[in-house]
């Protein structure tokens, strides 16, 4: 799982910056966000370290975002990151969605076109 979330997808953005690809959005998940007390919504901005992150799939998504963070700072990438609970796409053979009360696909390729990147609110350049 580690390989695959963390250094894939750093091997992917950098094929990507050697393809001279003009935007990315990185679809991280809400497992590499902080967690806030009682009802209370997490965000971007919510501190966060690997030591919060229980089990191998929140911790391996947390290291692939912080691989992101660092080829966005390091290299400059155009990548944006996202963190749905959910990603949600429209399952053809049904015409059903595939996944309910989840961030649709198309909705991740508007933003790319949409969004002038890199932006990641609380966090720098």
């Amino acid at each position: 799982m580690f390989r695959a979330n963390v250094d894939g997808t750093r091997m992917l953005l950098l094929a990507a910056r050697d393809a001279r690809v003009e935007r990315i959005v990185y679809t991280s998940s809400v497992a590499a966000l902080g967690v806030l007390p009682g009802d209370a919504v997490a965000d971007e901005k919510t501190p966060v370290t690997f030591a919060d992150m229980i089990g191998p799939y929140k911790q391996s998504k947390f290291l692939a975002e912080a691989a992101v963070t660092k080829l966005i700072e390091d290299e400059g990438l155009p990548v944006v990151i996202v963190n749905p609970r959910q990603v949600r796409q429209f399952a053809r053979a049904t015409g059903r969605l595939a996944k309910t009360d989840a961030i649709d696909a198309q909705v991740l390729a508007q933003f790319a076109q949409a969004v002038e990147p890199p932006l990641r609110p609380g966090r720098r350049r």
